[in-house]
C-alpha cells in the first residue's frame, strides 16, 4: 500500500481533517442548549406623585368613557325613535295605497257593471236612480182619467166636475 494512487492521495488531502480522528457516524450531536428565560427587569419604584397622576388618568378615562357611553345610549334612542316613526309612516302610506288601490278596483267594476246593464237591458230602470228620480217619472207617465157621466155619484155636491 505504499503505492498508492496520485488521485487517491489528492481526494484524502481534499477531505476536511479530523482533530479527534472519530469519524462522523460515531459523532454525537451536541445537546441544544436551553436559554433561561430572562427576568422582566424590576421597576422603578413610583414616587407618590407618579402613582397619583396615574390614578388621575384613570379615572379621568373611566369618566371619558362613561361619557361616551351615555352620549351614543342618546344617539341610539333618538336613532330608534326616527326609525320606528319612519317604519310608521312607511305602513300607513303602504295601507293608503292598499285602500286607494281597492276603491279604484270598485269603481272600475261598478262602472263596467253598468255598461252591461245599459247595453243588455236599457228599457229597464237603473237601480242606481234615487227613489225620487223613480216618482218623477212615474208621475209623468200617469194620466188621470175624469169620468163626466157619473155626477150622482159624487160626494162634493157637483162643484167639480
Amino acid at each position: 500500500m505504499n503505492q498508492e494512487d496520485p488521485e487517491i492521495k489528492k481526494e484524502e488531502s481534499i477531505a476536511a481533517p479530523t482533530d479527534t480522528g472519530i469519524t462522523a457516524s460515531e459523532q454525537k450531536p451536541e445537546p441544544e442548549k436551553v436559554e433561561a428565560p430572562t427576568p422582566a427587569p424590576t421597576k422603578k419604584p413610583r414616587s407618590p406623585k407618579q402613582i397619583a397622576s396615574m390614578e388621575k388618568a384613570v379615572a379621568t378615562r373611566a369618566k371619558n368613557l362613561r361619557e361616551m357611553q351615555a352620549r351614543k345610549k342618546k344617539e341610539d334612542a333618538v336613532l330608534e325613535k326616527q326609525r320606528k316613526i319612519n317604519e310608521a309612516k312607511r305602513v300607513l302610506e303602504k295601507e293608503k295605497e292598499e285602500r286607494r288601490t281597492k276603491r279604484e278596483e270598485r269603481k272600475a267594476n261598478t262602472e263596467a257593471k253598468k255598461k252591461t246593464r245599459n247595453n243588455s237591458n236599457p228599457s229597464k230602470p237603473s237601480s242606481t236612480r234615487s227613489q225620487s228620480e223613480q216618482q218623477k217619472k212615474q208621475q209623468e207617465n200617469v194620466y188621470v182619467e175624469f169620468d163626466s157621466d157619473s155626477k150622482d155619484n159624487d160626494d162634493y155636491g157637483g162643484i167639480f166636475g
